[in-house]
């Protein structure tokens, strides 16, 4: 019987098996939790790859090729250099709740390739969770979410609320909805930030930063709030049944949580903003 292991982030249950001293290196054990029936199923293997397919690519680039197979599944290969000549070092095909994933013995880091080649974000997806490029704090409101372009301060603002709020995920985290209500989860993927923990909450508000020589927030439209959060859903192009579906779920967290701007510095008097309408419950619409 395949060795299996069992993950959980927030309502997403994730069974990884087969060889799973791949998974050592990875972030996955913060995550463990017991056996149950997962929304999810990937399959590990150390092999060495089989032969790509003959059809043309659906997508390529310098280091990822992608071919949706006639019978539905999908198909992607990653490439690196390696002694000078690019070679692929991982293959893997899935589908809507799974996932097999070959790493070949070329391939020395094998957390990275676990973490970087399982298309988790289309599976969540799929799942009905919603992945963000977002720093996660766990507050005394709930969860924050700060999001925005890159650069923009998603770090240096979930910082400035580290003496009272627990930093969860730096960079990355998902949404779900739960029996009428928007949760948030932290999961073992966190960018550069390096900032991963185990945990969730309710969602109190999505804040949508903007940098600025004084601090003001306002309430989003629901027009302007799912155009802002669908700008920092984490997709991929070729999947575009992805993107009807992440707009349905970022419409229904519109509806359900409040979106803010917020225009601001980068100290602690933008944290007294905030949580100042956090206490009032809302700000004016802009």
């Amino acid at each position: 019987m395949a060795s299996r292991f069992f993950a959980r982030f927030g309502n997403l249950c994730v069974c990884y098996e087969g060889d799973l001293s791949l998974l050592e290196g990875t972030l996955l054990d913060r995550f463990a939790d017991v056996e149950q029936a997962p929304a999810i199923t990937i399959s590990l293997r150390r092999a060495q790859l089989a032969q790509a397919p003959k059809a043309p690519c659906e997508f390529e680039s310098i280091n990822t090729r992608v071919w949706h197979l006639p019978d539905g599944t999908w198909h992607r290969r990653y490439s690196a250099v390696y002694a000078g000549e690019r070679r692929e070092y991982a293959a893997m095909n899935y589908c809507e709740n799974r996932a097999e994933l070959t790493i070949a013995p070329i391939c020395q880091n094998t957390a990275r390739a676990v973490e970087g080649c399982v298309a988790f974000e289309h599976l969540a997806i799929c799942a009905g969770s919603l992945p963000i490029h977002a720093s996660h704090i766990q507050t005394q409101f709930g969860s924050l979410v700060f999001t925005g372009p890159s650069g923009i301060g998603k770090s240096t603002q979930a910082a400035l609320w580290e003496k009272t709020a627990k930093i969860l995920n730096g960079d990355k985290t998902l949404l779900q909805l739960e029996q009428g209500e928007i949760f948030a989860a932290s999961i073992p993927y966190c960018g550069t930030s390096d900032i991963c923990h185990r945990g969730g909450g309710k969602l109190a508000a999505i804040v949508v930063l903007e940098q600025a020589k004084e601090n003001h927030v306002q309430q989003l439209h629901a027009a302007q709030a799912v155009s802002q959060l669908m700008a920092s859903v984490i997709r991929n192009p070729w999947h575009r049944d992805d993107a009807q579906r992440a707009l349905e779920l970022a419409a229904q967290i519109a509806q359900r949580v409040p979106i803010y701007k917020l225009r601001c510095v980068p100290n602690e008097t933008a944290v007294h903003c905030l949580r100042t309408v956090l206490e009032k419950g809302g700000a004016e619409f802009g």
